[in-house]
Order: structure tokens, then sequence, then C-alpha cells
């Protein structure tokens, strides 16, 4: 099969076996693989994983083979899968936080991942998608999923304010998250297109960052105060601090920052504010599907650009562009 591989040398796309399914195991065949933010800090070099490396774990595709203890799907199946890969038998598997496994191995970070033409997952793992959602836009089940656990960790009322700063592929997303729950959204951005986007989806209000001041205004718009919420989704380490200063007292900051980051923070404003910091990490994947099949949430603006998998040298350059939002790998 082809597979981009990530190596000592850089990226290479090259040929290498199928992968053969154990017992309860599924092989599924490629068809649409998002570049996210964990891939790009890995070829950026600052996420360290062990190389080499099949990167990509947001995708669908259908089932192509299927191990002899698996009941769940069959060959022809469309599917999606998560991206962790948990032991089943530590404390946190037994209490159902497998994402916390202490054995946990991840999809495209420390086992092989989807930017090929097949990828090898658990059957546990796979979800079905319906035919009312296309391959692209299943490619949107895993970060969804993750937009969805923000708001599952942090409390958002209606009629709060909440300040979604980062307007990339994540960021997108929680925005939609957001309003669907009633709450006045204001996004906050460097990329005009980006903030378009914004808009155009939901935000209540936006910031660009380049040309205001974004805690002055988050603070004029939400009652001179600051927002209940502020999701820090830049990336950047500079950033939590500025979500730190534009919460109000008592407030929340919901962090998902790409990995590998490291972030000096005021503690003393989250002492003295009493503010909540919460990460948090993968979401319900049947949330997620439901919600794109039933088209609750918008992808199709946060695709920016579509590239064949063998043209990934390509795309991972795009993906790297300001201002792009979502790039994808196709087979």
């Amino acid at each position: 099969m082809k597979a981009v591989l990530m190596t000592n040398k850089g990226v290479v796309v090259d040929d290498l076996s199928d992968p053969t399914p154990r017992p309860n195991e599924v092989v599924i065949r490629v068809r649409a693989a998002g570049i996210c933010g964990t891939d790009l800090a890995i070829i950026k070099g600052a996420y360290k994983v062990s190389l080499p490396l099949i990167l990509g774990h947001e995708f669908s595709g259908e089932i192509a083979l299927v191990g002899k203890h698996v009941v769940n799907v069959r060959p022809g199946d469309r599917v999606t899968s998560e991206i962790n890969i948990s032991c089943g038998q530590c404390y946190y598997c037994k209490v159902g936080l497998r994402t916390h496994c202490l054995h946990v191995r991840a999809l495209g970070i420390t086992t092989n991942g989807a930017f090929a033409e097949y990828v090898k997952v658990p059957s546990e793992n796979v979800h079905k998608i319906p035919e009312s959602l296309s391959d692209e836009h299943a490619v949107f089940v895993e970060p969804l999923a993750a937009a969805i656990r923000t708001i599952m960790l942090t409390r958002v009322d209606p009629e709060d304010f909440v300040a979604v700063i980062g307007v990339g592929r994540l960021g997108l997303l929680i925005i939609q998250v957001m309003k669907l729950h009633m709450a006045k959204v204001i996004a906050v951005g460097k990329h005009l297109q980006q903030l378009k986007i914004a808009k155009m989806i939901g935000a209540d209000y936006v910031v660009n960052a380049t040309k205001e001041n974004p805690v002055k205004r988050i603070k004029e718009i939400a009652n001179g105060i600051g927002a209940d919420v502020v999701v820090e989704a830049t990336g950047n380490p500079n950033a939590l601090n500025v979500a730190i200063a534009s919460a109000k007292s008592r407030g929340s900051i919901a962090v998902k920052s790409t990995p590998g980051l490291q972030a000096k923070i005021d503690l003393t404003q989250v002492v003295v504010r009493e503010l909540t910091v919460q990460g948090s990490r993968c979401g319900p994947f049947s949330q997620a599907i439901n919600l794109l099949s039933t088209k609750m949430i918008r992808v199709e603006p946060l695709i920016s650009k579509r590239f064949k998998l063998v043209q990934a040298h390509i795309g991972f350059k795009s993906a790297l562009q300001p201002g792009v939002i979502k790039v994808l790998l196709k087979n």
C-alpha cells in the first residue's frame, strides 16, 4: 500500500505491506483523512514521537478485512475510528475512562495512522457512519467529538459569554457546539477569512486580534467584566495568558492547545480571581456522528483544500499556511 511515512529525514511517500488484522481487529480502506494540529506539531518537531511513523488520525473509510472474532462490522461498512487504543485492563479502562488508559496507544502518534491506503484498528474503536454523512465530512467526527468534550467538562449556560480564542480547525467546531448550547460567542482570530467563516457559522461577535486588543474587546462585549468561559484553541503558548485575562472572576478557561507546547501562566490571577482551568481531549463519537449527519454542525466551509495521498508533501505545506483551516488527503 501507499503510505505517508514520517522519518528522521522528513516525510516520504512509500510502498509498505498491507496490514493484516488480528482476531479482534479490522483493516479499513481509507477514503479521506484530515491534517490536524497534532500532525503539524509532529512535522515541525514540536511534538516528539518515535519514528518512522504513519501519521493521521482523523479519517473515514470502509471496512476491507475483519479478524475472525469481529462481529460488530463487516466488509463494506462505512466507518471512522477513535484515535486511542486502550488496554481494557487498567484502572481507567475498568472505570470507563479509556482515553486515560495507563497503556494507551494513539493512531498516528504512537502507532501507525491513517495517512495510507489502509489502516488497522481494534474493532471496538470503530463507529459506523450513515449514508447521510459523506466521507469528507466524516473526517470531522474526531475533532468534533473533542469539541463536544470541551462543553461536557466546562459548564456553559444559555446566554453565557463564551470567547473562543483561535478560529482554526478546532475553534470553528467549538463555536458551533457553543451556539447549540445558546451561548453568546465571541470569536477571536488573526486571519480575516477565518473570522468571516466564524461569523457565517454562528459567532455573535468577531475580534481581529491584529487590529484590536482582544482582552479589552472581550471585556467590552461581555458586560465590562469578561467572558464566562474562554476557550484557548490557538496552539500558541502565549494565548493562555490572554485567555486568563479575558475571563471574568470565577470564570472558566477551557484549554484545547496542540500537544507538545509549554506555557508560562499567571497563577496569581488564577488564584485571586478564583478561575477554573479545565483541559479536555477526545469526546463522544456517537454524538459527533449524529450532529454531522443531521447537518446540525457545518463543516464544508472548513475544508480549505484537497489533495491526493501521494501529494502529501504539498498538503502539509498548504496546511502550514496562515489562514488555512482543514486540508484533506484522499485516496
